[in-house]
């Protein structure tokens, strides 16, 4: 029986990623650890700002861009979100997909957050996130 996926420790998301390498140019494996390392801002997104993003990403595809995370991501994350909102994001976490889909979803993501922290409406950072608070 498999078990299940939570999260990445440090160790196990470096060979996760080095695992996916084979299969994706340069180009492609730089821009995913890239965008990995930038989604790990959202440990700091207050619950107002999460809400957000969740009203602009069904949870499947948040999981999907979730596959490489860190455990602290996603318990950080979850922090204040309701439990049907976590039961669906870790039931997305045990799916299979793609390394297509995860990275077409990882990109969405990402080009979503850029937008809203260019905007002002994501903060990524822990001591602006306290500023603003």
């Amino acid at each position: 029986m498999r078990q299940a996926f939570f999260g990445h420790s440090k160790e196990s998301q470096e060979a996760a990623l080095q695992s996916i390498n084979k299969y994706l140019s340069e180009t492609d494996h730089r821009e995913i650890l890239e965008e990995v390392a930038y989604i790990e801002g959202m440990r700091y997104l207050s619950l107002d700002m999460k809400r957000e993003l969740l009203k602009n990403f069904n949870s499947e595809d948040l999981a999907m861009a979730f596959k490489f995370s860190s455990r602290k991501l996603i318990g950080e994350f979850f922090e204040g979100l309701s439990k049907s909102i976590k039961q669906e994001i870790l039931y997305g976490l045990q799916q299979k997909c793609s390394i297509g889909e995860f990275k077409n979803n990882l990109d969405k993501l990402v080009r979503h957050m850029k937008l809203k922290e260019s905007k002002g409406e994501l903060i990524l950072s822990k001591e602006l996130n306290e500023t603003y608070v």
